[in-house]
């Protein structure tokens, strides 16, 4: 090192740096000698008086470099293996990172694929368009090749042109999605795996050895679109009030499997403990479908000729339920004025009536709903509901300073005009 510098009085860092060839041999060990004061310098002297400095001392040991190669490897963040209607959109087949710990940027010169699939109707696989996403972003799309069929499995390929760039001590995320599945026999699945190999090369355009080439993504199984509807685990017996609007019936919970569902139709059973259900019908009014968020998503009707709440009539024409998803909803509904022979009619929902429970739902491409068969499950009674015309109702709330014998009551007026309570006796 040939500059001259000058170190002021006091303490002064150097550091002394290389840049290392992009042509260098991986493992290469490179080692600094060390740097002693009295022999690393060819010369030190006083600035003021141009005078030799002969009390130099102390060295520092020269430190170890070794160069590293090539280091690219591929993580699989492939969802876990999973099922899927035919006709699904946008279903993640494959996902991984490209990571880089390189000395130097990569170029990636397209991925190929092979997709594995269990059927016999190997031609359905043609109908089968491809997107890749490269950090998110789509930037191609291909249809698969078929190319063999044999024991019961097809073999196709997906070859993309994308070229791109993956920065040294950085990463890129690769996912292939199916745009649509095709129409596929029930139990039928698909994989798809890398088959590029070391197809990236570095700046100087040799190629690039990729730690665990292959990556492969789990089985998207085809199966049947499914809705479980079951009473929700907050729905609890409720006080209803004679003559009041909104009052909470039963609170359910639908769940939906493999595919979003839309709602079209509900139809629900009314079940009475004690009363008649001709009552039960008379009393129960305008009810409502109400979601989790409080939003009101159909208004139904109640049908006296065969006892049940009914709702064909949606917001925006279908209430839609995720894949893999539940959703939370309240039936509610006015209560009338009570008749004195209808005191103490406890009404709920009946969930468990398959000859009167009716539902339908839209999925992908096929229907589903209690007249499709295995589609539909339905179990479950909700809380019976006590419909109150009485105008006090009085409950024990609870022992309050038991070590005085006082017991907490509350009093519940539902009526609409305001009681005086006198002379208690308990």
């Amino acid at each position: 090192i040939s500059n001259t510098f000058i170190v002021e009085a006091g303490t002064s860092a150097f550091t002394i740096s290389a840049d290392i060839r992009a042509g260098a041999n991986a493992n290469t060990v490179l080692k600094l000698n060390n740097v002693s004061a009295t022999t690393s310098f060819a010369d030190a002297r006083y600035t003021s008086s141009d005078q030799q400095v002969s009390d130099r001392y102390g060295s520092v040991s020269g430190i170890q470099v070794t160069v590293k190669g090539a280091d690219v490897s591929l993580s699989n963040q492939s969802a876990a293996s999973t099922t899927a209607v035919k006709g699904a959109k946008n279903v993640s087949l494959l996902k991984y990172q490209i990571v880089n710990n390189n000395i130097s940027d990569v170029t990636v010169n397209g991925e190929m694929y092979s997709v594995t699939f269990s059927g016999v109707a190997i031609e359905v696989l043609k109908n089968l368009t491809a997107d890749l996403y490269l950090n998110g972003t789509l930037v191609e799309s291909k249809n698969v090749s078929t190319t063999s069929i044999g024991s019961g499995m097809g073999t196709g390929t997906l070859s993309f042109n994308k070229t791109f760039n993956v920065a040294k001590s950085g990463n890129a995320t690769i996912e292939i999605k199916a745009q649509e599945l095709p129409q596929l026999v029930n139990a039928d699945y698909i994989t798809v795996a890398r088959t590029s190999g070391n197809n990236a090369s570095d700046l100087n355009g040799k190629v690039v050895t990729i730690n665990g080439s292959t990556v492969a993504g789990n089985k998207i199984t085809i199966a049947n679109a499914s809705l479980t509807v079951a009473v929700d685990s907050a729905d609890v017996a409720d006080l209803l009030a004679a003559g009041s609007a909104a009052q909470e019936l039963g609170k359910i919970r639908i769940t939906a499997k493999n595919d979003d569902l839309s709602l079209r139709e509900i139809k629900i059973p009314l079940v009475v403990g004690t009363g008649t259900l001709a009552s039960a019908t008379r009393l129960i009014q305008s009810p409502t479908l109400v979601d989790a968020a409080g939003n009101t998503i159909a208004n139904g009707t109640v049908n006296t000729s065969n006892n049940t709440i009914e709702f064909t009539t949606f917001t925006n024409g279908g209430f839609t339920v995720a894949r893999n998803t539940d959703a939370p909803l309240t039936v509610k509904a006015n209560i009338s004025t009570m008749a004195a022979s209808e005191v103490n009619t406890t009404v709920g929902l009946d969930l468990t009536n398959t000859g009167s429970f009716f539902l339908k739902a839209q999925a992908s491409v096929d229907e589903v709903g209690t007249a499709v068969v295995g589609t539909v499950t339905s179990a479950g009674l909700t809380a019976k509901d006590l419909i109150s015309g009485g105008k006090l109702v009085v409950a024990a709330n609870g022992v309050q300073d038991a070590g005085q014998g006082y017991v907490k009551y509350t009093v519940t007026n539902n009526g609409a005009e305001s009681v005086k309570l006198s002379a208690l006796t308990v």
